[in-house]
């Protein structure tokens, strides 16, 4: 996980309270900029999310699951009152699309699941533009794969606009740092007809920095 442009950092250094965030729809497949706000959900802290390469057990009444490897952009929370962007991390964003696709005032409820978070962050003035990662899907012996893009080039809002959301998200000014997943790449996740299932295991690679991700899926009763 190491990559000369960046120094790496361990996400359990950051010392205080961290506020774990995130867009939706933030993602645009023509690079087309749009200034109007994502929707956007709270999962809470930092501490009550899964760390990398640690199994996420999930309740199985749940619906269409999805998950969604994302970049994630890094603050500090200046004086309660400014955001300061210092690095970026990378997530799985475990989604309930049954219950998104109802309604967008339903987000809140389709993220009732644990998000998993890389264990290291990068510093880093000014987030990365173009990341190419690969996530393979190890089911039943079976290895699937798919590649995209992450990083700013293909977010449909800008860095400054970016900034401005967090700032009118509910609670963001109580944190010392915000992670915000920033959206999966629209067409890049297993949707459709290939929701989540149990003993899913799903591994983020990102070139450059190597495997940053690696989860089992368990369902319970």
């Amino acid at each position: 996980m190491k990559s000369e442009k960046y120094k790496l950092s361990l996400v359990k250094s950051l010392k205080g309270r961290t506020g774990v965030y995130g867009f939706a729809k933030s993602y645009t497949n023509d690079n087309s900029k749009d200034d109007t706000p994502p929707p956007y959900f709270y999962r809470g802290e930092l501490n009550n999310q899964i760390i990398a390469n640690k199994t996420i057990n999930i309740k199985a009444d749940q619906g269409f699951l999805s998950e969604e490897m994302e970049i994630i952009w890094l603050f500090s929370v200046e004086n309660g009152s400014e955001c300061k962007f210092i690095g970026f991390s990378f997530g799985n964003d475990i989604t309930d699309l049954a219950e998104f696709r109802k309604d967008a005032a339903r987000i809140l409820h389709a993220k009732k699941n644990k998000a998993s978070i890389c264990e290291h962050w990068w510093e880093s003035d000014t987030p990365p533009s173009d990341l190419d990662i690969k996530v393979t899907r190890h089911r039943n012996k079976k290895i699937k794969n798919y590649v995209s893009k992450l990083g700013s080039n293909f977010i449909s809002l800008t860095f400054n606009d970016t900034v401005k959301s967090i700032k009118a998200m509910a609670g963001w000014d109580n944190f010392d740092f915000i992670m915000l997943f920033t959206g999966a790449p629209r067409g890049f996740a297993w949707l459709q007809n290939e929701p989540i299932l149990s003993n899913d295991i799903y591994d983020l690679h990102v070139k450059g920095f190597g495997m940053v991700l690696s989860n089992r899926i368990k369902f319970y009763d």
